[in-house]
């Protein structure tokens, strides 16, 4: 495996930084695409708005909002881009980035962990069961749901089953 970082699209591309990938879900304010030196722009793998929110960045929600956005990097979409962050980890240095102005407390930050450990998307860091979560997660969508047990997707409607 690769060398994994994780930075903000904001710093000035250097020659260390592999692959830039950029893994957040809007594209970041100021910043044009040719400024970028991206090679690519994953947005499927950013978490959904609504975890988003709900975590605002708030490094005393980080250990859960981990948790929780690994659970909608197993939903099948997420989970083959995460493959193929794994894929480009494997291919050699990879930085992944984000607009946050703290990446180490941030999605960027937990997709950085998931491929330094080598880990299946849905594989929880303390090795407890990953399928806890599923009820949560929306199969149409792959959003998580804020209440338990959930009875309707917040950002599709559909009916989720726990």
């Amino acid at each position: 495996m690769g060398e994994v970082h994780v930075g903000r699209v904001y710093d000035d591309a250097r020659p260390q930084d592999g692959n830039r990938v950029l893994v957040d879900g809007l594209w970041p304010r100021g910043v044009s695409k040719a400024d970028a030196h991206l090679g690519e722009w994953l947005k499927t793998v950013a978490p959904s708005p609504e975890l988003r929110r709900w975590f605002g960045h708030s490094a005393d929600k980080f250990a859960e909002f981990g948790r929780r956005y690994r659970a909608e990097l197993a939903a099948p979409v997420r989970a083959e881009a995460v493959m193929h962050l794994k894929q480009m980890a494997q291919a050699g240095k990879l930085t992944i980035l984000t607009a946050t102005r703290n990446p180490e407390c941030s999605h960027a930050a937990v997709l950085a962990d998931l491929l330094a450990q080598g880990q299946d998307p849905d594989a929880s860091p303390e090795g407890g069961d990953p399928a806890c979560w599923l009820h949560l997660v929306c199969t149409n969508c792959g959003a998580v749901a804020e209440s338990d047990p959930p009875t309707t997707c917040t950002r599709c409607q559909a009916e989720i089953s726990g």
